[in-house]
């Protein structure tokens, strides 16, 4: 074993990608074990990788038999427990796109086909890192991981992320329209009774509608952003940061509108 290559072993080890957005905890059972089986097997790769840090500094310092060989079989009960963390993970968001509302069924099928081949691949990578393997072979084998998620795993859980929090900013938007509808159905009624002058009220109204649209049309942004390449796995990281960006700036028309929403009612209640 080679004490340089065991020192270096930690930049093979990449980071998975855990975006908070798309795991909002919710009211479906599956989905809610799917989440907690996700941060139990995180908790197992995190454990491992610190004792795997432990591990391979003993070694440099001892250089002994013993710690050459607690060192090695650190190393590859973390890289085990890394691709089974990401293995869990995708399982989870597959379930987490198939409960979110407003994709259409091409999307989901689309999305849920690209999580359903990366996890089955994980899933023939199972204990594929044995006893017998010397250092090189884990970092080959590691390497191996890493290409694959780079790649193909990286593009799927984005695309799917993307879907999954544009599907969320479109579901708060359509209940903002009906809202806004119904609202304006309350302007006539008043203006018909001549209860109280709506003018400012109806200006408030134009702001809205607005906010609505400047919303609309970031998520579109978002998506054109993203989608600027697709299925390439070149600048997703970049890509994907930008359409988050861009819902973002929807989610903020979004939340003004609730607030103007709360003024018009207020304004609604106050007498002439």
């Amino acid at each position: 074993m080679n004490k340089k290559s065991l020192a270096v072993l930690i930049s093979f080890i990449f980071v998975l990608v855990y975006t908070s957005t798309a795991f909002s905890q919710d009211n479906a059972f599956d989905y809610k074990k799917a989440y907690n089986d996700h941060v139990y097997s995180l908790q197992l790769y995190s454990d491992a990788h610190d004792q795997y840090l432990i591990q391979k500094d003993k070694y440099l310092q001892f250089e002994t038999l013993a710690s050459k060989t607690d060192a090695q079989e650190a190393t590859r009960e973390m890289l085990n427990r890394r691709d089974e963390s990401l293995r869990v993970y995708l399982s989870a968001l597959r379930i987490k796109v198939m409960e979110t509302d407003l994709l259409t069924i091409e999307t989901q099928q689309d999305v849920l086909s690209q999580l359903d081949i990366e996890i089955s691949w994980y899933e023939t990578q199972k204990n594929k890192y044995l006893e017998t393997d010397s250092l090189e072979d884990l970092i080959n084998k590691s390497n191996e991981t890493m290409s694959r998620y780079e790649t193909h795993t990286k593009l799927a859980i984005y695309n799917s992320l993307l879907e999954v929090n544009s599907a969320e900013v479109l579901e708060i938007r359509t209940e903002q329209e009906s809202i806004l509808i119904r609202l304006e159905e309350k302007l006539i009624e008043i203006e018909e009774n001549k209860n109280k002058n709506t003018q400012k009220i109806a200006t408030w109204v134009g702001d809205v509608k607005i906010e609505l649209e400047q919303s609309k049309a970031q998520e579109e942004l978002a998506k054109t952003f993203y989608y600027d390449e697709k299925q390439s796995y070149k600048n997703v990281d970049k890509r994907y940061g930008g359409a988050f960006d861009y819902l973002e700036l929807a989610l903020t028309s979004l939340e003004k509108v609730d607030g103007y929403f709360k003024e018009i009612l207020q304004e609604i209640k106050t007498a002439d």
